[in-house]
């Protein structure tokens, strides 16, 4: 079998049954003709078997031939974001010689999802025929402190840390994603924007990809398809993002017509699109005109313009913020916000680059523009590298929802009050430990929830409700003289309470804490325990003001510490220690995190974390 030569479509659905058709490309190696079976058989997610379909045919010496088999799954269950239900597809090749039995050649399991994607110019994505916006983020490919490193779990930690936020769509930012990531798309529930280029001929960079265009553009864009084709979460084809081409009426049509040529000869049932940052000099170019989806970076004026286009917004939004770093300073005896103090961006999201906006100000574009069809946030998790709006002595970037160690920022609420309605939620912040000279002063806090109404309560006396309906923005404010104890914030929807949030002045840390995402891994020297430090004052509260105390990690018992970190975008300190069973990292305002990876034995692994003046932790993972 050809290496990505079974296609699987669904060309015909309905309530009662789905015609799947099954194409391979079988291949003669060997020096003279053969006789060849195909045999398909698809099972549901159980492992039961729903139906079988055979092919026959000969193959010449060093030929190829394509065989399709068509298979009827009767009452098939539709592939959703809600219900990820995959059939799987197993294709098995066998010579026949004379009237012996068949002799196994070869064979591969493909699974793949029943499902109906569309794009209409007013109703935006429908899956199944049903209205579906696109909540989604902008992913790079990298995993924090492991790097460029594939890890099968790392990924899955990553979008699991989305599905939480409620996000529903990844745009992979701006390459093919590792594998693994849209095997899980699929299992998970996610579609996905899937793109293969950020440059084309005309270089963004000295080094860039237009030295290999001409030579590698059409192998790797039919490589790239053939690949992916079969995933039910990708529900679209990028062929680009923010390409120079964009601007050039001379080459930029036949250069986007040549490369959707080619990913419409290997998969013509998906749109055809590319994140555009200059969408008007793309439609006057012709660039926009081989695509069937519109996609708008930024631009929010651009929408109208789009109305009667299939169309989307491909990158949005933008905002800088650090995790729990608010930037409040005295100035003439008031506190203030400072947008960007000490390296940092302050996480009261208001902060964003000239290209971009704050993530209300795309809300209420996304409310006044229901024909597109949703969005892709810039980004999802910080990532390594572009670190604007600073650069150097910053690492790593700052537009991340969630910091590059996979702690979410406060942005992570407002997202999941939009995005997660059917879950009450309410969330406030800053954090409630500032210095005397604040004491009387009014600091701005902030409450991000999806009920009707929140009251704000300081040390038991009432600070006032304040409702949704009553302001544009997508937060409520308070301006609260500060005084040290107990916020309380309680969420109000239809007269009842739904949620409730609260935040304390903590006392100095006296110790830490280590809990694990999983406590049981396998020893396959690829799985991974991502182990959150806490650090706590005596009540065990998490001390988020200042505590970045320098975290020793030891781990007994066998595995390795495959990384550290702590999601300050300033921090120098190597992902990695000295030894695989040693690593030093400091904690950002209370938490770091280690990820332990399994030997290849089973065993118990210990791992211990000691700061000075800190009660240690423990804990245990078992490795099977």
């Amino acid at each position: 079998m050809a290496h990505w030569g079974t296609t699987v479509r669904t060309p015909e659905i309905t309530a009662a049954q789905a015609k799947v058709a099954i194409s391979t490309e079988v291949q003669n190696q060997g020096g003279a003709s053969a006789s060849v079976l195909v045999e398909t058989r698809v099972l549901d997610r159980a492992g039961r078997l729903v139906n079988t379909a055979q092919a026959r045919g000969s193959i010449a010496a060093g030929a190829s031939n394509t065989f399709t088999t068509e298979v009827v799954v009767p009452r098939p269950h539709l592939w959703s974001i809600d219900d990820p239900y995959l059939y799987v597809a197993t294709t098995r090749v066998s010579v026949v010689e004379g009237t012996g039995a068949p002799i196994a050649a070869d064979g591969v399991d493909t699974p793949f999802g029943v499902r109906t994607i569309e794009f209409t110019p007013d109703l935006g994505f429908l899956l199944n025929g049903k209205k579906v916006p696109l909540r989604g983020v902008c992913l790079h490919h990298d995993l924090g402190a492991l790097g460029a490193a594939a890890f099968d779990r790392g990924i899955e930690r990553q979008l699991q840390i989305m599905k939480s936020m409620g996000v529903n769509a990844i745009r992979t930012s701006h390459n093919p994603p590792a594998p693994a990531l849209l095997d899980f798309a699929d299992r998970m529930g996610f579609v996905v924007m899937d793109e293969v280029f950020d440059e084309w001929k005309q270089n963004k960079t000295r080094f860039g990809y237009g030295q290999f265009f001409d030579e590698w553009s059409e192998r790797d864009v039919r490589d790239f398809v053939r690949r992916d084709r079969n995933h039910a979460s990708v529900i679209m084809w990028s062929i680009g993002n923010e390409i120079p081409e964009q601007r050039n009426a001379q080459s930029g049509e036949a250069m986007a017509a040549r490369l959707a040529s080619f990913v419409t000869a290997e998969d013509p049932t998906r749109p055809i699109s590319a994140g555009m940052n200059n969408p008007t000099q793309a439609l006057d170019t012709g660039f926009a005109k081989p695509l069937q989806l519109f996609g708008v970076n930024y631009n929010l004026a651009v929408y109208d313009r789009v109305k009667t286009f299939k169309s989307f917004a491909s990158e949005t939004s933008s905002n800088y913020s650090s995790r729990d770093e608010y930037n409040l300073v005295l100035k003439d005896g008031a506190v203030t916000i400072q947008n960007q103090l000490n390296n940092q961006c302050t996480s009261y999201d208001l902060d964003f680059p000239r290209w971009g906006n704050t993530a209300d100000a795309q809300f209420q574009a996304m409310q006044k523009a229901p024909w597109i069809a949703g969005e892709f946030v810039w980004t999802g998790l910080d990532y390594i590298g572009e670190p604007t709006p600073f650069n150097w002595p910053n690492r790593s970037s700052s537009f991340g929802i969630v910091d590059l160690a996979g702690f979410p920022k406060d942005r992570y609420y407002l997202y999941q009050s939009q995005w997660q309605p059917e879950k009450p939620m309410v969330h406030i912040l800053p954090h409630w430990n500032w210095p005397d000279e604040f004491r009387g002063k009014a600091i701005p806090v902030w409450a991000y929830t999806n009920a009707d109404s929140v009251e704000l309560v300081l040390n038991g006396k009432s600070l006032g409700v304040r409702k949704r309906s009553d302001v544009p923005e997508f937060h409520l404010t308070w301006q609260v003289p500060y005084e040290p104890g107990t916020l309380l914030a309680t969420a109000t929807k239809g007269g009842k309470v739904v949620a409730q949030d609260r935040i304390e002045t903590t006392g100095p840390a006296t110790r830490l804490e280590l809990v694990a995402d999983r406590t049981n891994i396998r020893s396959d020297g690829q799985d991974l325990s991502f182990v959150t430090v806490r650090v706590l004052d005596a009540r065990g509260r998490l001390v988020r003001s200042d505590a970045r105390h320098q975290i020793r990690f030891e781990l007994r018992g066998g595995g390795a510490i495959a990384g550290v970190d702590d999601g300050d975008p300033t921090n120098h300190e190597p992902f990695k220690g000295p030894t695989p069973d040693r690593a030093i990292h400091n904690a950002f305002h209370g938490l770091a995190l280690a990820i332990v990876k399994g030997g290849r034995t089973a065993t118990v692994v210990t791992l211990r974390a000691t700061a000075d003046g800190l009660t240690p932790a423990e804990i245990q993972i078992r490795v099977r």
